[in-house]
């Protein structure tokens, strides 16, 4: 007679679910829907499903695919547009259950209203850590508020205002353009005129990213690291394996990432 059964396997997951339930109601849940009562909250709408029909269980991988087959077709931006139609949705993804907002009272709630009710997650910290370090992006409580302070002077009227410095690097990227009227394509220009003015404006040198000869040998590690942290498709598991590899760790991560932390913090 065997021990393990099909049956008894079922029987016993089962048994680990409706516990688990069981005591999450009691803890989590009892104290979300006290908080709902206090406050009125309303019930949040599910976004529906695109990939899946909505009668199959998908553990949220219709979320995640269908925002890697976005980012992949260059339409992140119009496929969150879509989905925040109704401004507040709720997803379960893996798992985890997610709110996604862009209610301009939630936005406010969570960062100045009740800011020091909300925090990091710690995907967030860990992924962002990084390449960023900790700074005004990854640290909380009184490490972010320093973060902050280090930031404000750059934001004062005089530093915003000096045009001196854009006239720079447009003047260099103007150089770039051909003047026999051929063809060019401007999107990795933009892209390096606006990392060179961004990093010239919060850490005081410019990453000068639109040089070029001798001066762009000594830039192209650093370039190529911030690209590969900006975009999770730079991944060579997901060159290889496709979607699952972005689930496997990528020995290039870290490589690059060192690049990146030659750059000083904020």
């Amino acid at each position: 007679m065997a021990i393990f059964s099909f049956t008894s396997i079922a029987g016993s997951l089962l048994a680990i679910y409706l516990t688990h339930r069981i005591y999450w109601e009691a803890t989590t849940g009892r104290h979300r829907r006290h908080f709902a009562k206090q406050h009125g909250t309303l019930p949040v709408p599910s976004r529906a499903p695109t990939i899946f029909p909505s009668y199959i269980p998908d553990f949220g991988l219709d979320f995640i695919i269908a925002n890697y087959r976005a980012i992949k077709a260059h339409r992140f931006l119009s496929q969150w547009a879509q989905d925040l139609s109704v401004h507040t949705f709720s997803v379960s993804a893996l798992g985890r259950h997610i709110f996604v907002t862009d209610d301009p009272e939630n936005v406010k709630q969570v960062l100045a209203t009740g800011f020091d009710a909300w925090g990091f997650a710690k995907e967030r910290v860990d992924q962002m850590s990084e390449f960023l370090g900790h700074g005004v992006f990854t640290n909380e409580g009184k490490a972010w508020k320093h973060s902050r302070e280090m930031l404000r002077p750059c934001f004062e009227r005089q530093n915003v205002a000096d045009v001196g410095m854009f006239e720079k690097h447009v003047c260099r990227l103007m150089e770039l353009l051909p003047e026999d009227g051929s063809t060019i394509d401007l999107q990795p220009l933009f892209f390096d005129l606006s990392l060179d003015i961004a990093t010239e404006f919060l850490f005081g040198r410019s990453a000068d990213s639109l040089a070029r000869g001798e001066k762009r040998k000594g830039l192209e590690t650093f370039v190529e690291a911030f690209e590969y942290c900006c975009d999770p498709f730079k991944n060579e598991q997901y060159e290889k394996w496709g979607y699952l590899g972005l689930l496997l760790p990528d020995p290039k991560q870290k490589i690059c990432a060192q690049a990146v932390k030659g750059m000083p913090r904020i």
